[in-house]
């Protein structure tokens, strides 16, 4: 029996460009019209022309991300293909939270719009990056971190995206980051490669602006999820509401265990996962977890029909 998954790409997936489908669903254009009337700020012209360094910065990233996911999943299910389970990677658990009906997306917009703006806030004072380290497992990750903070009076490494077997992130100081290179070469790491982001994320660098985001989420009325929703903390099922709040303050701060996600999701018998948002990272992450595992893209109305015509095909 068929079980399928939808999972969504976080920040740096995003392009210019990411939302020109909606010219050709008038249902798609008139919902981006509408998020668009109850916004302060014009998310539909940066979407649509950029400037691509206006469209990275996290402000404005995060809300193009969440509509886009969103108003393509929309379309999925206006042609009748809902999912069994819903997961996202980082931001992208925030269009899970939508595609679950837990948060709408006329929420869920402005509140990820504050949370970018959060993210850069708890960087002011704080030189922040991080690093993808290739061919370390996460215990031997962890051991090597621990020693590299034990010289520190405070942490200063931290393990942040859990992506696949032999691939993890790491996010602190810029300087402990480029100074700690060959640390992590003699514990075993085939390759550490910076990678173009503006904080620190998924550290405790973001614990600033976890405490607010708290506070925000605090005021926010989430529903019961209408699918099995796994979240990006622990790996587990969450059903309860009210738990959402500090999951997703945990988030800021703690590493996404995406590996140990999708291999919840392959264990309860997902058959076929669905990528929803521009890009193909989960994909690509998806193969090297498993590699025989049934993977689609929707990253337009094309792509969309095509996993509509695929899935009817094989019923």
């Amino acid at each position: 029996m068929r079980k399928i998954a939808f999972i969504y790409p976080g920040q740096g997936s995003q392009v210019v460009g990411m939302a020109d489908f909606v010219k050709e669903d008038p249902t798609s254009e008139q919902q981006l019209n509408t998020l668009q009337s109850q916004l302060d700020f014009d998310l539909i012209k940066t979407m649509h022309e950029g400037p691509s360094e206006q469209l990275t910065a996290s402000e404005m990233a995060q809300p193009a991300l969440v509509a886009t996911s969103s108003l393509l999943t929309d379309y999925l299910a206006r042609h009748d293909l809902q999912a069994d389970y819903v997961a996202g990677h980082s931001l992208g658990e925030y269009s899970a939270l939508v595609a679950s009906g837990m948060l709408p997306l006329s929420v869920a917009v402005p509140l990820v719009r504050q949370r970018g703006k959060l993210m850069n806030a708890a960087m002011k004072d704080v030189s922040g990056g991080m690093s993808a380290v290739l061919g370390l497992t996460q215990e031997v990750i962890d051991q090597t971190l621990a020693k590299i903070n034990a010289d520190y009076e405070e942490p200063v490494l931290f393990a942040a995206n859990v992506n696949a077997p032999g691939q993890i992130v790491i996010s602190g100081q810029k300087e402990a980051l480029a100074s700690h290179i060959d640390t992590l070469k003699e514990a075993g790491a085939k390759r550490v490669l910076p990678l173009k982001v503006s904080g620190a994320f998924h550290s405790g660098y973001m614990q600033p602006a976890a405490m607010e985001l708290n506070l925000l989420l605090a005021k926010l009325a989430f529903k019961a999820p209408n699918m099995t929703f796994i979240n990006n903390v622990d790996a587990q099922t969450l059903n309860d509401p009210n738990e959402i709040v500090n999951k997703l303050t945990l988030q800021l701060t703690s590493p996404v265990l995406w590996t140990q996600t999708i291999e919840a999701m392959l264990a309860a018998g997902v058959t076929d996962f669905i990528e929803i948002g521009p890009g193909k990272v989960l994909t690509g992450l998806m193969k090297k977890i498993k590699r025989e595992a049934i993977t689609h893209n929707v990253c337009d109305i094309e792509t969309a029909n095509e996993v509509l015509t695929t899935l009817k095909e094989e019923v």
